[in-house]
């Protein structure tokens, strides 16, 4: 019974991940005929500096395979608005074996966001778990809003990640609380480069009034 349970739930996961690595590829499809469609309209260019700028690290991630009695994890992250995935890290670098990553730099475009790109624009980091041979593990998310997170970008603050129900369970049994709950990530870079900083602003205003004088 044991051996037929873990069959289904070896052919659930790799069923799940065909879906998603298909849901991905029309995701991808979509965009690059938007991107031409945009062109042949002679739409101008968007600005380059105008997008969201991130990074981020995590902490304390519960360890998600387990081999030679030791559990690790293959994190990566998923940017989401609404129900619009906006950025899949699983194309990027993912830190193998690692429960304690420091992630790649992420950079969104304004134009991809479905809602106005600003300050209380919810999003969604969801950390996911790679698999080589089945569908990957989502392990938790952080919800926050823009202006949270450029908030918590000024002094790398930690967020706590929640943890879904099926992170906190090994294939048989529940990992002990000690193994999620401290689960957390940093924000060490939240930023749009087309804003100006107070500071920047305040030099700007002075440097033109300089220019009159």
């Amino acid at each position: 019974a044991e051996k037929a349970e873990r069959i289904a739930f070896v052919r659930a996961k790799r069923i799940a991940a065909e879906k998603a690595e298909a849901e991905r590829i029309a995701a991808e499809k979509a965009e690059a005929e938007r991107i031409a469609a945009e062109k042949a309209e002679g739409l101008p260019a968007a600005n380059s500096d105008d997008r969201l700028d991130m990074k981020f690290g995590a902490f304390d991630l519960p360890g998600m395979d387990v081999s030679l009695g030791s559990a690790s994890a293959d994190p990566y992250l998923r940017i989401i608005v609404g129900e619009k995935r906006l950025f899949d890290g699983k194309n990027k670098t993912v830190k193998s074996n690692n429960k304690n990553p420091v992630f790649p730099d992420i950079s969104i475009p304004r134009a991809k966001f479905p809602q106005a790109l600003n300050d209380d624009l919810e999003i969604k980091i969801e950390v996911m778990d790679w698999d080589r041979w089945t569908a990957d593990d989502p392990i938790g998310y952080v919800k926050a809003t823009v202006g949270q997170l450029k908030e918590a970008g000024k002094t790398q603050a930690k967020l706590k990640i929640t943890i879904y129900e099926a992170a906190k369970q090994h294939l048989l049994t529940s990992k002990d609380k000690s193994e999620y709950e401290n689960a957390k990530l940093q924000v060490l870079v939240c930023r749009n480069p087309s804003e100006q900083t107070e500071a920047e602003r305040i030099a700007a205003e002075k440097a033109e009034a300089d220019r009159i004088a």
